[in-house]
């Protein structure tokens, strides 16, 4: 492992922590990713997908670190965010200048409804993915709660709603998986793409407490959930670069450390 690498390691070991100590953690991480791409304006091809890979991080979130360092660019203004926004992710949400705001029709707007209102549809629609036996159905819940989920970036709800989003549409597609592992041990025709099909297996596979430590630590580190995440877990985890404990803790092999 590069010693850049280590570096970005001790860094995220240092993030775990959700105080003022881990945002500016986050700010040297972002900084670190700035010297990395210095003059060109860009990081080297492949260089994000990389660090993603290896820290199960979201490219989404190593863009934020960027623009925190260079929106930031002292620790004395850090420390100032830290005091009026309180949490990385109202930093995120208010505190960074364009966020890529692209609002929606007021029609789609109205269908979202209040946070709360729709923290409540998506517990509902949460408890019926046991009782999905079709992938149809499980494409059914799968879509629309993508669709928030994208409405709530692009509109900047908060990472709550969104996370939440996320979460429903990762256990829609696990559901889905383990009905095309079932369909294919029947051996009858899954009827979707074999790529999307492999992708869904991949899912299903990824032990469940493994999948809920993941959700719930992203949550209460202020990161974005995604799918491509608990994606790139199981791949680690297949590869033995990452170990699984019984409660779903995932550590680095020690080869890997």
């Amino acid at each position: 492992m590069s010693t850049t690498m280590k570096q970005y390691k001790r860094f995220e070991a240092q993030i775990t922590k959700g105080d003022l100590d881990a945002l500016q953690a986050r700010w040297k991480f972002g900084r670190k990713l700035l010297d990395e791409r210095g003059d060109a304006k860009r990081l080297p091809h492949g260089r994000m997908k990389q660090i993603s890979n290896a820290l199960l991080i979201s490219r989404r979130e190593l863009q934020n670190r960027m623009q925190f360092a260079a929106e930031y660019p002292t620790e004395t203004k850090v420390r100032a965010a830290f005091k009026k926004y309180g949490s990385w992710s109202a930093i995120c949400e208010r505190g960074m200048g364009d966020r890529g705001t692209s609002l929606r029709s007021t029609s789609e707007q109205n269908l979202l409804g209040p946070v709360p209102d729709m923290l409540t549809v998506l517990t509902e629609v949460d408890h019926q993915l046991a009782a999905i036996e079709t992938v149809d159905e499980a494409k059914g819940i799968h879509d629309p709660v993508e669709a928030a989920r994208v409405y709530s970036v692009t509109a900047q709800r908060v990472l709550e709603v969104q996370n939440r989003c996320a979460r429903v549409k990762i256990q829609a597609e696990r559901r889905a998986g383990e009905l095309v592992a079932r369909i294919k041990r029947d051996g009858k025709h899954v009827g979707i793409a074999p790529t999307t099909a492999k992708r869904l297996q991949e899912m299903a596979q990824v032990p469940e407490p493994v999948v809920q430590k993941y959700v719930s630590e992203l949550d209460a580190r202020g990161y974005e959930v995604t799918s491509a995440g608990v994606r790139r877990m199981g791949r680690e985890l297949r590869r033995g670069s990452l170990r699984a404990d019984g409660d779903g803790t995932v550590r680095w092999s020690p080869d890997e450390s």
